[in-house]
């Protein structure tokens, strides 16, 4: 499989995501914006994961 520019891009975006949300302490001020990014990462992770998984 070529490498898809896009998906290092999306992919790069959810490492910043994650990353904002271990750095920065937000969650007591705007916990519904917490919990929305991490319900949104983890299944955004193994849905790029499965993709690329090259299963011969």
């Amino acid at each position: 499989m070529k490498r898809n520019i896009d998906i290092d891009c999306f992919r790069a975006v959810l490492i910043s995501l994650v990353i904002l949300v271990h750095v920065v302490n937000f969650g007591n001020l705007y916990p519904l914006l917490k919990n929305s990014i991490l319900a949104f990462i983890m299944p955004a992770f193994l849905v790029i994961t499965g993709y690329l998984v090259d299963v011969d």
